[in-house]
């Protein structure tokens, strides 16, 4: 199941959940002027089309979030694809990028920068900074739970605390 809010997330039943936000995005040599409207899509290949999120070109920082569910980090992967919208006619493709779940480290906060791929001849391709988080320890979007400190260094906080 997929769902996609900037702000919360919605308890879903069933697999592990992956947070995806596009932080930053570079339109390369394809033609966007200030005025234009982008869409990006981020899912899984079959249904990443029905999950839009619209904003202004002139933003180059869109902070835009999806979260869904996977089941087994080796088979699942999901699609970010960029649009210039346009009225009457079919969006523009500005370019997408198939990814791996498993390619990310789990229970930790990655960013990467990618190229996404283009089917028409752009000499500079369009760019994307993107951050990823695949959890399975229940934590927060984008905020990874910390590894509980050993009991070792946890007595010898205790003790430092209590010769104070």
């Amino acid at each position: 199941m997929f769902h996609n809010s900037a702000e919360q997330y919605q308890k879903i039943s069933g697999g592990s959940p992956i947070y995806i936000r596009i932080d930053e995005f570079n339109s390369g040599s394809f033609k966007i002027e200030s005025k234009n409207t982008i869409v990006a899509t981020c899912g899984p290949r079959s249904c990443f089309r029905d999950y839009p999120h619209e904003f202004s070109a002139s933003q180059n920082k869109p902070a835009q979030a999806w979260g869904f569910k996977f089941i087994n980090a080796n088979n699942s992967s999901f699609t970010i694809a960029l649009y210039k919208k346009r009225r009457f006619f079919a969006d523009d493709l500005i370019g997408e990028i198939d990814l791996k779940v498993s390619d990310f480290e789990l229970n930790k906060v990655v960013q990467k920068e990618l190229t996404l791929k283009c089917w028409h001849d752009e000499q500079v391709p369009a760019k994307i900074k993107i951050t990823v988080h695949v959890d399975d320890a229940g934590a927060p979007a984008f905020h990874p739970f910390k590894a509980a400190p050993q009991a070792s260094s946890a007595k010898a906080q205790m003790m430092s605390l209590v010769s104070h």
